[in-house]
């Protein structure tokens, strides 16, 4: 069932070389996903993927008001309604899929025209109508955190509008013609133009008209908190917090990034009642001996990593997972950080069981601050690990072909490699390589 570990080696380097051009043609696909209303609807009933971005602006309240918010992916623009909410000076909502039309007329019931403009492009496409922004929020995390590589976006929307940030210089053969975008609410027409045409257009006025509604130049409770499997689970690892005064005035020299940091996990797992009943089923169904189909059960269930097992945390063999990777959304870099993680591991497993694989979640928070009293507030995290409320994400589970009994005090350690795939940019892979 498993597959020679050299071949792994060999699609890890193809997929890595700097040279390889990336296809983005599953753009198409990938975007059209997002018009569904089914998606939306699955994304915002998540109550502590909703709440938590909803807490968040709202605690940061002082820091958004007045400010120029921009939001990557808007989706149905509920992140950007919550910025105007609490009193941004206008909200730039961004969103590549076609479902940004209809996210305009959610905004127009609203009655928020006025502060939230809806734009129709990719980030990278378009010119957003002012030079900088305040705050940039985006709800862009995938499963395992990174896949569907939104955050490439959310990193180049930084470098490019963030107040603070200096314009790197991109190659130019990796970025496409950028375009000029108005947020006219004509559902029936695609108001981006490429820059590099718009020269040769200056006599038609009509292409330069913007709804004065929704487009300004600007001059210038549910509890979600992780419920813990036992008193040795620690809460997620938090940064410490900043002090109001000092919050302020970084506030004043840089941008604000919501989420402002994220961490990765990865930890054993015992999925042995799963296993009972998706595959041991097979050996007696109602009487009958249906051994055959034992093969075809494990394909399904235990040849690839799958994010549709619902999990929790009496499933983990060790309560304190192994943090992959850190991600601060203000300093990490694409090519730095996004191309490919490798690690060693060990974990020292804390009871008996079946080691059946591994588990990956993440979670994210959002910039701490204290009172000016000096009464410290509490994070705002969003957390997707199996001791907290299941979300939409759940886990991403990576099984053994051939689940191993272990006893207490056994030791699991190997080595992994979680790359992208760099013709399907938006891809990931997970070689792993481990003996107990």
């Amino acid at each position: 069932m498993e597959r020679d570990p050299s071949a792994y080696e060999e699609e890890h380097t193809r997929c890595s070389v700097d040279h390889i051009h990336r296809h983005m043609t599953d753009d198409v696909d990938y975007f059209t996903g997002y018009n569904n209303v089914k998606i939306h609807h699955e994304m915002l009933s998540d109550v502590s993927r909703t709440q938590a971005y909803q807490n968040a602006v709202q605690r940061l309240q002082p820091y958004i008001a007045g400010k120029i918010v921009l939001d990557v992916g808007c989706g149905t623009g509920i992140l950007s309604m919550f910025c105007a909410k609490a009193g941004a000076k206008h909200v730039y909502a961004v969103e590549a899929s076609k479902f940004a039309f209809k996210t305009r007329e959610i905004i127009a019931a609203n009655k928020l025209n006025g502060k939230i403009s809806v734009l129709h492009g990719k980030i990278e496409d378009i010119f957003l109508p002012v030079e900088q922004v305040d705050v940039i929020i985006s709800e862009w995390m995938g499963t395992m955190l990174v896949t569907e590589s939104m955050i490439c976006s959310v990193l180049f929307a930084r470098d490019h509008y963030l107040k603070g940030y200096i314009k790197p210089k991109y190659d130019t053969q990796r970025i496409q013609p950028r375009m000029k975008c108005s947020s006219s609410g004509d559902d029936d027409t695609d108001e981006c133009s490429d820059s590099s045409d718009a020269k040769h257009n200056d006599d038609d006025d009509d292409d330069d008209e913007e709804d004065e509604d929704e487009i300004i130049v600007m001059d210038e409770s549910e509890d979600t908190a992780p419920a813990q499997a036992s008193k040795n689970v620690a809460l997620p690892l938090q940064p410490p917090p900043l002090p109001t005064e000092l919050m302020r005035n970084v506030m004043q020299t840089r941008g604000l990034m919501m989420p402002s940091d994220c961490r990765l996990y990865f930890g054993p797992i015992d999925l042995s009642q799963h296993l009972s009943t998706k595959i041991d089923y097979f050996n007696d169904v109602y009487g009958c001996d249906m051994t055959s189909l034992r093969e075809d059960a494990i394909e399904l269930y235990l040849a690839h990593a799958t994010y549709d097992i619902e999990i929790d945390g009496a499933n983990m063999l060790c309560a304190k997972p192994m943090v992959l990777k850190t991600y601060d959304m203000y300093t990490c870099t694409e090519d730095e950080d996004l191309i490919n993680v490798e690690s060693e591991f060990e974990f020292v497993l804390e009871r008996d069981g079946v080691f059946c694989g591994f588990a990956g979640w993440f979670d994210v928070s959002f910039n701490p601050v204290q009172t000016d009293k000096g009464n410290t507030l509490d994070t705002i995290v969003l957390d997707t690990s199996p001791f907290s409320k299941r979300t939409h994400w759940s886990q991403t589970l990576f099984p053994l072909s051939e689940p191993i009994k272990v006893a207490k005090g056994d030791v699991v350690k190997g080595t992994l490699k979680f790359f992208r795939n760099n013709v399907r940019i938006r891809d990931y892979r997970m070689l792993i390589q481990c003996k107990v």
